[in-house]
């Protein structure tokens, strides 16, 4: 599957072309089509607590701190369902997320774990596009 770079503003307001894709996330009680950020240095998908309450993730609970370039984040570690695909080429993905619980604007981000060791991703910053290639399912090997 082939995208092209999304225009987005930054926090100053500026238009600036990111590797986003188009998604629908998959919550208890509903689903919400949205441009996702992927994030080749994130650990783990993020969410705002807005999105998780209206997809019907409880965001209550014990919270654990995440890191970043801007500094912590209060989070909850949620669970959803992922759909991304284009033409005939659909995958529905199961996919850990953290809820970010404190008042912070972002659109969601992709991390790593549960959606990079689906597909083989490759970023052309000169072309502003991005290919995911379906990968086939790592065998864990057996230690002796």
């Amino acid at each position: 599957m082939q995208f092209r770079y999304k225009s987005v503003s930054s926090p100053e307001g500026k238009s600036i072309r990111r590797p986003s894709i188009p998604i629908t996330f998959i919550g208890p009680s509903e689903s919400i089509d949205a441009i996702a950020l992927i994030d080749s240095g994130a650990d783990i998908s993020l969410i705002p607590k807005e999105m998780a309450e209206v997809l019907g993730l409880d965001t209550a609970g014990e919270f654990k701190w995440a890191y970043g370039v801007g500094g912590k984040v209060r989070t909850v570690e949620r669970h959803l369902r992922l759909k991304i695909g284009r033409d005939h080429e659909t995958y529905t993905l199961d996919l850990p997320v953290k809820v970010i619980i404190d008042g912070y604007d972002l659109s969601p981000l992709l991390g790593r774990k549960g959606f990079f060791e689906h597909f083989e991703i490759t970023f052309s910053e000169a072309q502003e596009k991005i290919w995911l290639k379906h990968a086939a399912p790592r065998v864990k090997s057996r230690k002796s």
